[in-house]
């Protein structure tokens, strides 16, 4: 059984929205606190007969690129604590709270580049947060070969890199498990509701 995202009205929940698919390709649709995006159960585990592939270059791009970057509170305590902060000063110079136990990270406000990232290397890398750790492995760039393909074009060099070495399907499969559970267990409060 394979689980792949396929975007809605808004991103808030997903790193990145694609919209190659109309909300009408799957038949169940979630709702994170009014930001819909689709559930779907396709069966269709592609990456399982295709040739996929996959090596870090630690070219930099992921981190660089428009999107959200979630952590909960345990990945903001790991990170405030092997950067030497407190959570408080952490969380008041590197994140946003949205609630719920949620925070976003702020970006450099001249770019997209995550604040983490310097020469292309993560300096939180031991203890960067399940979503970044589960790239590219996201939902909505695993949903099918197309979706792969766009992020390889368009951002991850790694993907189908000449020298990257085939990705098990086991791999592939538990990865886009632990990213579709980590998606879905954001839970954000209404838009409207004051935040902290």
């Amino acid at each position: 059984m394979s689980l792949s995202f396929v975007s809605g009205i808004s991103s808030w929940a997903l790193p990145r929205t694609r919209n190659v698919f109309k909300l009408n390709a799957c038949p169940r649709v979630r709702n994170i606190q009014k930001r819909s995006f689709v559930l779907c159960n396709s069966g269709d585990e592609w990456f399982a007969r295709e040739s996929v592939s996959f090596h870090c270059t630690q070219c930099g791009k992921c981190c660089s690129n428009p999107g959200t970057v979630w952590a909960n509170q345990e990945e903001i305590r790991k990170i405030a604590t092997h950067l030497s902060l407190s959570e408080e000063n952490f969380v008041s110079e590197y994140a946003k709270y949205f609630g719920n136990g949620w925070f976003q990270l702020k970006k450099k406000e001249d770019t997209f580049e995550c604040f983490f990232l310097n020469d292309g290397l993560c300096s939180i890398n031991a203890v960067k947060p399940l979503q970044c750790s589960t790239y590219p492995y996201w939902p909505d760039v695993v949903t099918n070969p197309g979706s792969w393909m766009i992020e390889a074009r368009d951002v991850c060099e790694g993907i189908n890199h000449e020298e990257a070495p085939q990705i098990p399907a086991d791999h592939v499969r538990e990865q886009l498990q632990t990213a579709t559970k980590y998606f879905e267990s954001i839970k954000l409060p209404s838009p409207t509701r004051d935040r902290q």
